[in-house]
């Protein structure tokens, strides 16, 4: 089922709990991405989500993945060959990121940091519009000794690095400019002016309130006057 778009937009007011569905074509599946952190882009607040460890868990971790791995591979590798005709490609997240550390410890050289090799999407949350992506895999194969190769008679099976590929892209200074004028600012306006109405209808009635008060008072010393008035002449006739 294709399930979100395509990762550069979404639905106004969004929210830090909400999922940001997409869809990927080169996983063949739609996948989710997190909020993870407050971040900015030139004076611009962003909200950063991130693809979590879910997407990548194997099956008998998170059961939401066993259709999508036909046959299901260790954590951190996704295989695509049924959706690639049948070619041996497995994909995760670079160096193994967030895949099983025995991933890592099999290939020299392998160093996963969080910071470089995530995938993240910065979303500007009134409008939905993604203003930084940042898309980040590796294309794996599956390498084995083969009995009429001696060369290959010393190789351990295991999930060899092709190659990993980093997707980048910003909103440059025209369109955050444009951004700003045709959307932030406008939004200012009309925040000042609610809060402004706000504060002047507080004054109004905190005026009312007070002029019905002291006309309380002032209504009730004259009663007080007019009732001392008229009981004056009936104590001197006494």
């Amino acid at each position: 089922m294709i399930n979100g778009s395509d990762g550069t937009i979404y639905s106004p007011f969004v929210e830090k709990t909400q999922k940001l569905m997409l869809f990927s074509t080169d996983l063949c599946r739609s996948i989710f991405t997190t909020y993870e952190k407050d971040v900015s882009l030139k004076g611009l607040k962003l909200w950063r989500f991130t693809a979590p460890p879910a997407i990548f868990e194997n099956a008998t971790v998170n059961p939401d993945n066993e259709c999508f791995c036909m046959p299901c591979l260790g954590s951190g590798l996704l295989n695509m060959s049924v959706c690639k005709t049948g070619a041996p490609i497995i994909v995760s997240a670079p160096h193994f990121y967030m895949g099983d550390p025995k991933l890592v410890e099999a290939i020299d050289g392998m160093h996963p940091v969080k910071e470089d090799h995530e995938t993240t999407i910065d979303v500007e949350p009134l409008t939905g519009l993604a203003m930084k992506l940042a898309r980040r895999m590796q294309i794996n194969t599956y390498i084995e000794p083969i009995s009429y190769l001696a060369q290959t008679a010393y190789l351990k099976p295991t999930f060899f690095p092709v190659m990993w590929v980093n997707e980048s892209g910003e909103a440059d200074d025209a369109s955050l400019a444009k951004f700003k004028s045709d959307v932030q600012i406008p939004v200012l306006i009309t925040k000042i002016v609610q809060y402004t109405l706000l504060a002047v209808g507080a004054m109004l009635l905190i005026t009312a309130l007070t002029f019905l008060i002291i006309r309380q008072f002032s209504k009730k010393a004259e009663a007080d006057e007019s009732m001392g008035s008229l009981l004056a002449p009936a104590s001197g006739d006494q």
